[in-house]
């Protein structure tokens, strides 16, 4: 099983919340956007 720490740790990256490739804050907004569009399609 794995730890919530790890489970934590995956997440904010995923969501790129702890670092980013994003040049600008716009593009992270956009991709951002982009996500949440997906959680309701």
């Amino acid at each position: 099983m794995t730890p919530a720490s790890d489970l934590l740790g995956r997440r904010l990256r995923n969501q790129k919340l702890t670092s980013t490739d994003r040049a600008a804050p716009a593009e992270l907004v956009a991709w951002l956007g982009a996500v949440q569009a997906q959680d309701f399609t």
